[in-house]
């Protein structure tokens, strides 16, 4: 499921407040629309109605897609100058999974390693990569 909110943010440019709705997931799988906008740029964009004004609104987002099995996950840069974020990954960058937690179904299981990005553009072209070989793995079947 997808998951957003509405927040109210103060225009950089011309520091006119407005409210926008961001996003903190998209599930591809149940809402394609929002991985089309999600493509093109338009998620977690705040676009001024005032001056036009565009600046990205920086907050952590997951992606997820069902059908590729595929869970990415951006996080701010500056997550990484906080021990309890460092803390769920082991030195690899794979995140530790709690002690007492259920491993899910086979069919779940890649949730358990999400991809992890310190950027828009980068969870962009990664989600163009898999699909990419997703497809070519499908034509050659």
């Amino acid at each position: 499921m997808s998951a957003s909110r509405e927040i109210t943010l103060e225009c950089p440019s011309c520091k006119v407040s407005q409210t926008m709705t961001v996003y903190g997931s998209i599930n591809a799988t149940q809402n394609p629309e929002l991985r089309a906008e999600l493509l093109e740029g338009k998620i977690n964009i705040f676009q001024c109605k005032q001056c036009d004004g565009k600046s990205f609104v920086d907050t952590n987002f997951i992606y997820h897609d069902m059908r590729q099995e595929l869970l990415v996950m951006y996080q701010p840069w500056r997550a990484v100058e906080e021990e309890q974020f460092l803390l769920q990954f082991d030195r690899k960058g794979n995140m530790k999974i709690p002690k007492g937690y259920d491993k899910p179904p086979d069919k779940g299981a890649y949730t358990l390693n999400p991809h992890i990005v310190f950027g828009m553009d980068e969870l962009v072209r990664f989600i163009m990569f898999r699909e990419l070989l997703h497809a070519q793995e499908t034509e050659l079947h």
